[in-house]
């Protein structure tokens, strides 16, 4: 019986399947006694060379941290239209250069604490700290003051405050419209101080969001292994599990696509492969 073509939804992850075992030193959880797990699959083609938010600029990184971070606001997959994530709602002043936001109240981060306008401090500092080397500091270059907060002349960002622990003001130094878009991209994640303050960097190979999926474990050139967040504030996913198979080869990938090992393709068949195109459609 041919299966039917899944699209590889990497952002926005759908779709479900029975758990395979996947080669190497180990394995994923299966699921619990009783319970029919719903799993989606699909493949890299090598491991991410980054699970720090901040420091992403490729796909293969993003397809992983986009489950796991939420910040202040994100796209609608549907339109790309900016609307609420962490951020419930907010207001822009007459004058174009004054965001204020106000969080909502069940965000929680995978290590159980409830998320706070400080955290927003926190993450936004770190994104601009010269230390961090983040690509993509720009994202928030518009604020008043964070050019000088990064060269390190000021102790402080004079166009971010935190008038009470859901509330964040961001102040321009001039109205720039794609502002708010910007805010959508990963640099903007939000992120707990404890975990990412931490010398030892474990952030690196466990890294601690508020999104759907939390980090459970990565085992490199293998796979990566993300589970629902019960706690999620948009609600618990209807997957249980992401599994991220770390497969180099095309041809291995698409073997283990027609063997029911991945539910979705990266990587279509060639035009002229009519032979192996009819199998996968």
């Amino acid at each position: 019986m041919r299966r039917p073509r899944r699209a590889a939804a990497l952002l926005l992850l759908i779709g479900a399947g029975v758990a395979a075992w996947l080669p190497g030193c180990g394995r994923p959880a299966g699921p619990p006694a009783g319970a029919t797990e719903q799993v989606f699959r699909f493949r890299l083609r090598e491991d991410p060379p980054t699970l720090d938010p901040m420091l992403a600029t490729d796909q293969l990184s993003e397809a992983v941290l986009f489950n796991v971070f939420r910040g202040l606001v994100e796209l609608d997959p549907a339109t790309l239209a900016v609307r609420p994530a962490i951020a419930a709602s907010w207001t822009i002043s007459p004058d174009r250069k004054t965001y204020a936001f106000r969080l909502r109240d069940d965000v929680t981060f995978h290590n159980g604490r409830k998320v706070t306008s400080g955290d927003v401090e926190y993450s936004f500092r770190r994104l601009l700290r010269r230390e961090t080397n983040a690509p993509r500091r720009y994202v928030l270059g518009p604020v008043v003051g964070a050019k000088a907060f990064t060269a390190g002349t000021s102790a402080s960002i004079a166009g971010l405050r935190i008038p009470d622990e859901r509330t964040v003001e961001l102040t321009l130094e001039r109205p720039y419209a794609p502002f708010l878009g910007m805010l959508t991209m990963l640099a903007a994640a939000i992120v707990p101080q404890e975990v990412y303050d931490d010398p030892a960097k474990s952030y690196v190979r466990a890294p601690v969001g508020c999104g759907p999926f939390r980090f459970a474990r990565w085992e490199q050139s293998n796979f990566i292994e993300l589970l629902a967040f019960d706690r999620y504030y948009g609600g618990r996913p209807a997957l249980d599990r992401v599994v991220v198979r770390i497969i180099e080869s095309w041809s291995g990938a698409m073997q283990e696509y027609l063997a029911g090992g991945l539910d979705s393709l990266d990587q279509p068949p060639s035009a002229n492969d009519a032979e192996l195109r009819a199998r996968v459609e």
